[in-house]
């Protein structure tokens, strides 16, 4: 496993930042990036509870683990979903089971600085190291458009 780190300085306030990352419609646009379709589902939005990273009833659950609005998000990965239901943590998940994934927002002088830390397998370091950065750009977008 290794850590990834991505950042980007984005040119509106860290709300604004905040919607462009976690509001449905938004998250949809710059997890494109990753897959086309992709989105979440949560019965709550809020620390403790379990949500679903999706793309066509296939994705991978998770817990959130710490959420301050407008600064900083920390989800837990635990296991694979296929055809919409929570598999079992197997052999092959047990490999990436804890994984963090988390977003910091600081404020700065002309907007907010976004960084984001991913744990991964090495199997899709490159993937992520291409398409993270493409995704931050299109999260910039989002946000300085609101």
């Amino acid at each position: 496993m290794v850590t990834l780190n991505f950042s980007v300085n984005i040119s509106a306030p860290a709300e604004k930042v905040w919607k462009s990352l976690w509001e449905p419609e938004n998250y949809k646009k710059w997890t494109a990036a990753f897959n086309p379709g992709s989105y979440y589902k949560a019965e709550k939005f809020a620390e403790g509870e379990r949500i679903h990273f999706l793309c066509d009833g296939n994705g991978m659950y998770s817990q959130i683990q710490r959420l301050i609005p407008d600064k900083y998000l920390a989800f837990q990965h635990i296991g694979n979903i296929t055809n919409y239901e929570e598999q079992p943590v197997d052999k092959e998940t047990s490999a990436w089971t804890g994984a963090m994934e988390t977003y910091t927002l600081t404020e700065i002088e002309n907007g907010t600085a976004l960084k984001v830390a991913l744990d991964t397998d090495g199997e899709y370091e490159e993937f992520m190291n291409r398409v993270f950065a493409q995704a931050l750009e299109l999260v910039k977008e989002i946000a300085e458009k609101q």
